[in-house]
């Protein structure tokens, strides 16, 4: 079934803007619980009225949740898939000089993300700033061989 079948049929054949009903798409390798949501008419769901649906499921009375295919969905133009999402936690990798040289890891929770960074601690960095990790065992990993490669 294809999205815009769906949603027609939410929608009891009508698509308009004017429907009480949500739907709620998740995102490309996310588990179920991460999730985009969208009244039923909104424009925004255009690219995505032809693509595959992968999976539904009923959340509530109006709300139903779906997962597109993959390989359909990053090829939206203007799709950035991001490697977190608001409310995940971040590491960075913070060096101390005073009173001795250290580094350690300092765990942030993601306030905001766009395609090309992310916020966390009221400051936007980068994803490819060199300190930021997106998971505690690449920060762990990250650190032990910097204290390696400075003699700690």
């Amino acid at each position: 079934m294809k999205l815009i079948d769906l949603l027609e049929a939410i929608g009891e054949g009508d698509y308009s803007f004017d429907t009480a009903e949500i739907i709620q798409i998740c995102e490309p390798n996310m588990d179920w619980d991460n999730f985009s949501e969208f009244q039923v008419g909104s424009q925004l769901l255009k690219p995505f009225a032809d693509f595959e649906v992968d999976c539904i499921g009923a959340i509530a009375e109006n709300v139903i949740r779906v997962a597109l295919y993959n390989e359909d969905f990053c090829g939206v133009k203007g799709y950035f898939p991001t490697p977190c999402k608001v409310g995940d936690m971040v590491y960075e990798i913070i060096e101390e000089t005073v009173p001795n040289r250290y580094f350690y890891i300092n765990e942030w929770q993601v306030q905001d993300v766009s395609a090309k960074a992310v916020k966390y601690a009221d400051e936007w960095e980068s994803y490819d700033y060199e300190n930021l990790y997106f998971t505690r065992e690449e920060a762990e990993a990250a650190l032990e061989k910097r204290r390696k490669d400075n003699g700690f």
